[in-house]
């Protein structure tokens, strides 16, 4: 079985039934997705399959994705929000840039908050638990060696709690100390687990400093399992190693967190857009590579259009007056003449949510293809479609 669904040809050929331009996301393809993790995430016995909002937060979609995973990460007040409007049960939590008052919320709410900082704790501490009573609380920790790439990021990491440094320990076990806390959560997130070497050295670290928090019960290992799932050699043994691991030196351990975002979402999503004008070789569509691809731009092809014409080579451009809006740049397609339309792909994460605005233009409508059915998702927190 493969990562990869299979491109959904009835979905494709049916693109004309919906208004342009809009991003579809096929059920079939998340389920696939979904399923293929669970089963090669097996090895790891306490595993939690959670994913990663800030790819995409789309409130319809949320709600289809809160009944096939066991929980969702978030990264911000506003992305809590839809997590709960959608229906999760289980919703964890973290970032320097959530203002106290809502820390305060989401753990009054029972979500899992892992602290970023020294600094947030302590002004989270000394607002909301004067009286000092007992609580288990979550750190996110930075993982301080060298092992650093271009999408991964461990000692130059802005994010977590460096427990290496001796001021930050010291600071650390004081507000425990003071305000009656037990470490029962730890996250990490390193940007890409690229291989098994760099899964290794990060487990490494955590077996050295996971003594000064013995009552660790859940580890989140976070997101970041796109490159390593691209390497079938590294892929088995690097769950095995982290099975292994957190079976010898985490004793109280009950659960160990995976919450990919582009992983899930990115092959389950297409943009249909079509042509408003041609110009000079050049095709303008009706949505813009500025406002959408800014992210993946390199990743998106052409995977379906309506035009029957000649192969010949065109240039696709966005619909902003910015210049570098373009979408392919030469590039070799069936001739596109006004009103045929093209379908892009992979388009499920990091489009919409990362989406500018540039001119005013709004983002395209967001579909759940289901049950051979185009059924539009909401984007506000009031309606919930699934």
């Amino acid at each position: 079985m493969s990562l990869f669904p299979e491109l959904p040809q009835n979905m494709l050929h049916r693109s004309n039934e919906i208004k342009s331009p809009a991003v579809v996301y096929d059920a079939e393809s998340l389920t696939h997705v979904v399923n293929h993790l669970r089963r090669r995430l097996g090895s790891v016995k306490k595993m939690k399959l959670y994913v990663s909002m800030k790819a995409n937060r789309n409130v319809g979609l949320n709600a289809y994705m809160s009944k096939v995973v066991d929980g969702v990460d978030v990264s911000s007040y506003e992305e809590y929000q839809v997590a709960t409007v959608a229906g999760y049960s289980r919703i964890s939590a973290t970032s320097p840039g959530i203002k106290i008052e809502h820390i305060h919320e989401m753990i009054e709410n029972h979500v899992q908050f892992d602290f970023d900082n020294v600094e947030q704790l302590y002004a989270y501490s000394c607002q909301y638990n004067e009286s000092r009573q007992p609580k288990d609380i979550g750190l996110r920790l930075n993982i301080p060696i060298e092992s650093n790439g271009a999408t991964t990021y461990l000692s130059k990491s802005r994010f977590g709690i460096n427990v290496s440094q001796s001021d930050n320990q010291q600071a650390l076990k004081e507000i425990l100390k003071e305000f009656h806390y037990k470490v029962t959560s730890i996250h990490i997130h390193i940007g890409e687990l690229n291989n098994f070497n760099t899964v290794k050295d990060t487990l490494n670290y955590l077996v050295d400093i996971l003594s000064l928090f013995p009552d660790v019960q859940t580890l989140n290992l976070g997101g970041g399992l796109t490159r390593l799932f691209s390497n079938e050699e590294d892929l088995d043994k690097t769950f095995e190693l982290i099975q292994s691991y957190t079976e010898q030196y985490l004793p109280k351990l009950k659960e160990v967190i995976f919450e990919p975002g582009m992983l899930v979402y990115v092959m389950a999503g297409y943009l249909k857009t079509s042509v408003l004008s041609v110009n000079n070789g050049v095709v303008n569509m009706d949505s813009s590579a500025w406002n959408l691809i800014e992210w993946t731009k390199g990743n998106v092809k052409i995977v379906y259009t309506s035009s029957n014409g000649e192969v010949e080579q065109q240039t696709i451009a966005g619909n902003t007056c910015y210049e570098k809006d373009i979408y392919f740049e030469n590039t070799a397609s069936n001739k596109l003449s006004l009103n045929d339309y093209i379908v892009l792909f992979p388009f499920g994460a990091y489009t919409v949510s990362m989406s500018k605005s540039l001119h005013g233009l709004p983002s395209p409508k967001e579909y759940l293809y289901i049950n051979d059915e185009f059924t539009e998702l909401s984007v506000g927190e009031g309606q919930v479609h699934a």
